[in-house]
């Protein structure tokens, strides 16, 4: 069996690792960018046209509405992967009896598929035998009876709601932690000199719990601007486009209509979309250190 002989070895393994990672990352960035410059269906060499194809962006309404959709989703996925799973860490963190199945029930879709949470919850929002009409029927609530995925105006927040659901056990544990690491002394002094619940709260848990708040939101985004599985199982992007997003226009562009370099050009706004976000909270990470 192989190993590693020498603290020389292992320090120069542990150097080529994440440079062999960030390296092909860089070059696959580089590949798509490039692509993005040349009008390509696979069926045919790929063919210089330098930005025309961002040039078509401009005006394709379709592609502006995805991104539209994406955003929604962002702002919706932040505000809820702030709110619902730190209240839910809140409460276990006061030692609840049964903790341990709470954790499994929201850690549980944690090892579904997107394709599998998809599927369930498809049958979740059904109009004619999906649980949620079958519950609210069943409290008396028969006018807010609705074809969720079918209406325009709700079909994109009840996929976001399938995916804060199937994300949430993530984000439950990373707050879960944070809470349970927090110094107690600190809480201690705060309540000997008066402080309630909401002082202490807010001007110690909340920032003490910033890290967390910027790996959370930090994956809230970046599941906002990759948001595909769940969307081709529950709607495909419909109807009319409601639930249409970037990344599933990525794919059906690139690979129901093998416009890869249209497809390319696409990636390249989505990344430089997504970029400010992404750097913004990871220097919260590194201040929060």
């Amino acid at each position: 069996m192989f190993r590693l002989r020498s603290n020389a070895a292992k320090a120069a393994l542990f150097l080529v690792l994440p440079l062999a990672f960030y390296a092909i990352e860089l070059y696959s960035i580089a590949d798509v960018i490039r692509l993005s410059l040349y009008k390509w269906t696979t069926l045919s060499p790929p063919k210089f046209v330098g930005l025309a194809n961002f040039a078509t962006l401009l005006g394709d309404t379709r592609i502006q509405n995805s991104f539209v959709n994406t955003f929604k989703w962002a702002a919706v996925s932040i505000l809820a992967s702030i709110t619902i799973p730190l209240l839910i860490a809140l409460l276990l963190n006061e030692r609840l009896r049964g903790e341990n199945i709470y954790k499994i029930l929201f850690i549980l879709p944690q090892a579904l598929s997107g394709v599998a949470v998809g599927m369930i919850l498809h049958w979740v929002f059904s109009p004619t035998y999906g649980i949620l009409n079958m519950v609210l029927r069943a409290m008396g609530l028969g006018m807010f009876i609705h074809g969720w995925l079918g209406d325009p105006n709700t079909a994109l927040y009840s996929l976001i709601a399938a995916t804060i659901w199937a994300g949430m056990g993530f984000q439950l544990m990373i707050y879960l932690t944070r809470l349970r690491g927090l110094p107690k002394d600190i809480f201690e002094a705060a309540r000997v000199d008066g402080a309630n619940f909401l002082q202490t709260f807010r001007h110690i848990t909340l920032p003490l719990m910033k890290p967390a708040f910027a790996i959370v939101v930090t994956m809230a985004i970046l599941g906002a601007f990759t948001a595909f599985d769940i969307i081709l199982t529950m709607t495909r992007g419909g109807p009319k486009g409601a639930t249409e997003t970037a990344a599933l226009m990525i794919y059906l562009i690139g690979w129901w209509r093998f416009k890869m370099g249209y497809a390319s050009a696409i990636s390249v706004i989505l990344l430089l979309s997504s970029l400010p976000f992404v750097i913004l909270y990871m220097r919260m990470i590194v201040k929060g250190r």
